[in-house]
């Protein structure tokens, strides 16, 4: 019996065993792990030399070969002496081949000094000796250019691009090639005589991109009855300004002509719903508020938003005003450091305030 028994186990063992063996060369991967696709790309740059930031990794040299993965990259070039040149979501799939960069030089400090001595500023790379005069822009997004409808300028300046082109509002384009100013590295000149014959807005674009935009209107004239600053404060030296006591409103007429003078018949100006009669006459309502501090106001041309710069060569000029009797009992006031009766004094039949009176 005890031999039988120690059979009977050594085969059980054997069977168990080779049941084991059985079970593992049966097993595979169920959910196996998918790779990542990637794509060699050769990153390149112009110049050469560059340093090149890929999702904010560790930088690599111009020129070189960079294993990406598929989907969206954010690539940022940089070199000393250039501008960085930044690539956002840049795509990489199977049809990737190359990504390259072209750096834009900085000025030098000569040519800094240079493009000072001409008058080159934050607006950009186009200083314009004539015309358009870039300045501020108002609410209803009227640029003042100085440039009137069917007007025919000399458009001349000084600029750091090789050529740009005026862009009209119906796509129409003026080409301009720049030359080189003697005696200087980058600064170049450009002089060419453009009819502005389309009212609207105007771009100005070199390789591309947009370097500046301008607004060309009629031209406008404030008509006699239409209070003026230069009546209300004639030593003030503000022209063409319709004056706007604080807190009130007026009623204003203009007279709205092309550059050469002719009335502008029946036409909307496509700006405060004004629209000319058949005299060529606009007529609108202009309020200036205080809004909020003392020096804090808002203008309002018909109901509707505007700025200091109404329209074209028009300007919109609020002021302060206090009424007193001739006791210097209050009658009205928008001067917030005036809000009760004043001290007054009666000398020869005349009314004064004394300093520190209010």
């Amino acid at each position: 019996m005890k031999k039988a028994f120690l059979v009977v186990t050594l085969v059980v063992l054997l069977i168990s065993f080779a049941g084991c063996r059985k079970e593992q060369t049966s097993i595979t991967p169920i959910n196996p792990i998918p790779q990542e696709q990637t794509k060699v790309v050769k990153i390149d740059s112009d110049p050469q030399g560059a340093i090149v930031f890929i999702d904010n990794d560790d930088p690599v040299e111009t020129p070189v070969e960079y294993k990406f993965t598929f989907g969206t990259h954010f690539i940022t070039f940089r070199k000393e002496g250039y501008y960085d040149f930044v690539k956002k979501d840049v795509e990489v799939n199977e049809d990737t081949t190359s990504i390259s960069a072209t750096l834009e030089p900085m000025p030098t400090a000569e040519e800094i000094e240079e493009m000072n001595a001409i008058g080159f500023n934050v607006l950009g790379p186009i200083v314009f000796s004539t015309v358009p005069y870039l300045t501020c822009c108002s609410a209803a997004a009227i640029a003042y250019s100085n440039i009137f409808y069917g007007g025919t300028y000399t458009v001349s300046g000084a600029t750091t691009l090789d050529s740009f082109d005026i862009i009209f509002p119906g796509g129409k384009t003026v080409h301009f090639d720049t030359e080189k100013v003697p005696n200087y590295v980058r600064i170049r000149k450009f002089s060419k005589v453009v009819t502005f014959d389309e009212i609207g807005g105007y771009e100005i674009i070199s390789n591309g991109e947009q370097q500046y935009s301008f607004e060309v209107c009629y031209r406008a004239k404030i008509i006699s009855g239409t209070p003026v600053l230069e009546e209300v404060f004639p030593d003030y030296g503000i022209k063409n300004a319709i004056a706007v006591p604080v807190g009130k409103e007026v009623e204003a007429r203009l007279v709205i002509t092309d550059t050469k003078g002719d009335p502008i018949r029946n036409t909307s100006l496509e700006v405060y719903d004004l629209k000319t009669d058949k005299d060529g006459i606009a007529k609108l309502k202009v309020k200036v508020v205080r809004n909020g501090c003392e020096h804090c106001y808002e203008i309002y041309v018909n109901g509707k938003p505007a700025s200091v710069r109404m329209y074209a060569n028009i300007l919109v000029w609020g002021y302060d005003t206090a009424c007193f009797t001739k006791d210097g009992h209050l009658i009205e006031s928008s001067i917030p450091g005036i809000k009760s009766d004043v001290k007054v004094k009666v000398q020869d039949g005349n009314v004064y305030m004394p300093c520190g009176s209010f």
